[in-house]
C-alpha cells in the first residue's frame, strides 16, 4: 500500500523491509540510525512508526544499497521511481 502524505508518497518499514529483502528488524534498525536519508517518524506506539519517501529508496537503489541481484536491482529502482511518478 502507497501511502501520500503531504504530497510525497511514502514506504512504511515492512514496505522497505521487503523492498530490500531484509527483516523487519533490519530495516528499523537502518532506520533509527538514520541511514536512511529523508525517512520520519510518526507519533504512537512504543517506538512510534516510520514512513521513508519513496524517492530516497529509489535513490538508494540506484547507488547500488541493495542485496538484490544488480538486475532485480534494477528492476526495483524503475517501479519505486514509477510509482513515485504516478
Amino acid at each position: 500500500m502507497l501511502i501520500v502524505r503531504a504530497g510525497v508518497k511514502v514506504l512504511t518499514t515492512p514496505e522497505l523491509a521487503a523492498v530490500f529483502r531484509v527483516t523487519h528488524k533490519t530495516a528499523l534498525n537502518w532506520l533509527s540510525r538514520g541511514q536512511v536519508p529523508g525517512a520520519f517518524k510518526t507519533l504512537g506506539g512504543v517506538r512510534g512508526s516510520y514512513r521513508i519517501p519513496v524517492e530516497s529508496v529509489a535513490e538508494l537503489l540506484r547507488r547500488g544499497y541493495c542485496p538484490a541481484d544488480p538486475d532485480e536491482q534494477a528492476e526495483l529502482a524503475g517501479e519505486l521511481a514509477q510509482r513515485a511518478t504516478s
